[in-house]
């Protein structure tokens, strides 16, 4: 095995075979690449090594339009997405080369299975259109070469199971004594997909090889994070009735007659309108203005943003996390938050209690995002400073965790 000089920084690039890998391990699990992080996928592979500029090379077939067909729209949007993601979070160079489609026939003879029975109905040969990626072996392979006579690396890390790179790795290690170390896969077989096991040509011509299974692959799928408002995403104060009524000199449960009671959770899943369920009460909590002006009051009061807190989710999204504000709120404050926090800019989305028609205390509220996100609940982590709230996410599945201050959040952040 060729050594390399300890006294400096191993210099790394990673060449990706984003149809290879796409095939042999993400269709297999059913991942689509958009959920999957790259990124932390690099780092991981990395290690306490050097990247080198331009080292994080992604090779890919680009979908071209048809005029019949959505699917293949939908697929175009989606690469571009993904491209747009690559660069802007990891600065990656895309190299791309066109998927060619051709018709290809199968005669339906004794190597078909149950081929009497298709020959009975009539049907004699099947033609399908298949495409294929062209060019994107010998890209990787110039790449390759390139970079080694360059010296651009000391060590090419090659997510690829394809045996046609097989030479220019040859060339770049015995010409110009450069390492490679080969990652392949291993998927066990299912009803529907043939297993993935790594290339043994890959494994004989590399310098180091790396087996990974599910459990690796499936720790780099984008987690959805949810934050709650008051308490996490807002900073914590007291309750607002609480400090109305000592501002006001009033008693506590002239407040709680109404915080309490069922109005204000109807208004809080959209069923009641606040402005009309609170106006009985004003004059028994000494507010003699409008009831515009109180909700004015109220919300301007304790709607104060964490910016500790919305920085973190700005780095979690530049890592590839989908990060979500899921909070109990009527409309009036929700519009509120939108109108006078930066909230949403830091968030992917914003889920309202008025909005779900749920409250946070049940299971429907986790239920209906989950449904409009499209996540399996083990895909979630929730974040609250509520016990109740966090047991009734759990009950589905979801990682709930308590939030008890900034710091705690971090270091736990830190393990995922």
């Amino acid at each position: 095995m060729l050594r390399l000089n300890h006294m400096k920084q191993e210099r790394v690039q990673i060449f990706i075979d984003a149809g290879n890998f796409y095939h042999l391990v993400l269709k297999k699990l059913k991942l689509r690449e958009l959920d999957f992080s790259f990124e932390e996928f690099t780092e991981f592979l990395t290690g306490s090594r050097k990247i080198t500029s331009d080292g994080k090379r992604f090779y890919v077939g680009t979908v071209r339009e048809k005029h019949d067909g959505h699917e293949n729209t939908k697929a175009m949007e989606n690469q571009t997405k993904l491209f747009s993601s690559l660069i802007k979070k990891g600065d990656w160079a895309i190299k791309t080369s066109k998927l060619r489609s051709r018709t290809e026939t199968i005669v339906v003879d004794d190597r078909v299975v149950n081929y009497r029975k298709i020959l009975s109905s009539g049907i004699k040969k099947v033609e399908y259109r298949r495409s294929r990626e062209k060019g994107i072996d010998v890209k990787l392979a110039v790449d390759l070469m390139v970079g080694a006579i360059d010296d651009k690396y000391d060590t090419a890390i090659v997510i690829s199971s394809d045996t046609d790179l097989v030479p220019a790795i040859d060339w770049i290690r015995k010409r110009k004594k450069k390492r490679v170390e080969y990652i392949g896969f291993s998927i066990p077989e299912t009803k529907n997909h043939k297993a993935t096991k790594p290339t043994k040509t890959m494994i004989y011509n590399s310098d180091v090889q790396r087996v990974l299974v599910e459990s690796d692959i499936r720790k780099f799928v984008t987690k959805v994070v949810l934050f709650d408002a008051d308490g996490v995403s807002l900073q914590k104060h007291k309750y607002f009735s609480e400090i109305y009524a000592k501002k006001k000199n009033i008693p506590i449960e002239r407040m709680n007659a109404f915080f309490r009671s069922g109005k204000f959770s109807l208004c809080q899943k959209g069923k009641a309108d606040l402005k009309e369920e609170v106006l009985p009460f004003l004059e028994d909590w000494k507010w003699h203005k409008s009831v515009k002006e109180f909700l004015q009051y109220w919300f301007s009061s304790d709607v104060k943003e964490d910016e500790k807190i919305l920085a973190e989710a700005d780095r979690l999204r530049q890592k590839g996390k989908k990060c979500y504000l899921a909070t109990d709120q009527e409309k009036y404050r929700a519009k509120y938050i939108k109108d006078s926090t930066s909230l949403g800019e830091h968030f992917d989305g914003l889920f309202f209690s008025y909005d779900l028609g749920c409250t946070k205390n049940e299971e429907c509220f986790f239920q209906k995002i989950l449904t409009k996100l499209g996540v399996k609940p083990e895909e979630v982590m929730y974040w609250d400073d509520d016990e109740e709230n966090i047991e009734v996410a759990k009950k589905l599945g979801i990682d709930a965790r308590f939030y008890s201050g900034y710091n705690d959040f971090v270091e736990q952040m830190k393990k995922i």
